[in-house]
C-alpha cells in the first residue's frame, strides 16, 4: 500500500518565466511494474547506437544534436508515447507552478536563496501538497514515498 512519488521540474533557471514541478504517484503493487515494462518496450524504439547510457529526458531527446541519426518525427512520436504512460496506467499526476517573481523572495535573501530558487521551492511545496491531498482523499491508508529518479531512468535498458 505504497505509492512512489517521482518528481521532475522545469523552468528552474533565471530567464524562465514559470517554474513547474510535476509528481507521478505510482502505486508500487499495481502500476509500477506494468509501466516499467512498457517503458522497456518503448526503449527499443530508440536507435541501437544510443542505447548505452540512454535516459528518458525530453530536453535531450528533443535536441537534434544529441541524437543526429534519430529522425525528429520518430523522436517526437517516442516522447508522446512516453508522455501517454500516466494516462494509460491511470497514474495520478500532481502539479505545482510558480510564475517567476510572483512570490516575495526578499525574506529569503538572508538564506542566500535567489528568486528562481524560491519559486522552485514554492512550486515543489505546492506539488507535494497536492500529492498529499490526493493520498489523503482517495487512497485510504496508502502512504507515499520519494522515488529515486536515477533508479527509474536507468534500469538497465540495454539488457
Amino acid at each position: 500500500l505504497v505509492r512512489n512519488i517521482s518528481t521532475d521540474e522545469a523552468g528552474t533557471s533565471a530567464p524562465e518565466p514559470v517554474t513547474l514541478v510535476v509528481a507521478l504517484l505510482v502505486h508500487v503493487d499495481t502500476q509500477w511494474l506494468p509501466a516499467v515494462r512498457e517503458l522497456r518496450h518503448l526503449f527499443w524504439q530508440v536507435p541501437a547506437q544510443y542505447h548505452e547510457g540512454f535516459a528518458f529526458h525530453a530536453k535531450w531527446i528533443s535536441a537534434a544534436n544529441k541524437y543526429p541519426d534519430w529522425k525528429e518525427k520518430d523522436r517526437t512520436e517516442f516522447m508522446c508515447s512516453v508522455m501517454n504512460l500516466p494516462g494509460t496506467f491511470n497514474i495520478p499526476i500532481a502539479l505545482g507552478a510558480m510564475k517567476r517573481g510572483a512570490s516575495d523572495w526578499s525574506e529569503w535573501a538572508e538564506k542566500k536563496m535567489t528568486p528562481e530558487k524560491v519559486d522552485h521551492f514554492m512550486a515543489f511545496t505546492m506539488c507535494m501538497a497536492r500529492a498529499d491531498h490526493f493520498l489523503r482523499t482517495y487512497c485510504g491508508y496508502e502512504m507515499g514515498q520519494p522515488s529515486s529518479r536515477a533508479r527509474i531512468l536507468r534500469l538497465g535498458w540495454h539488457r
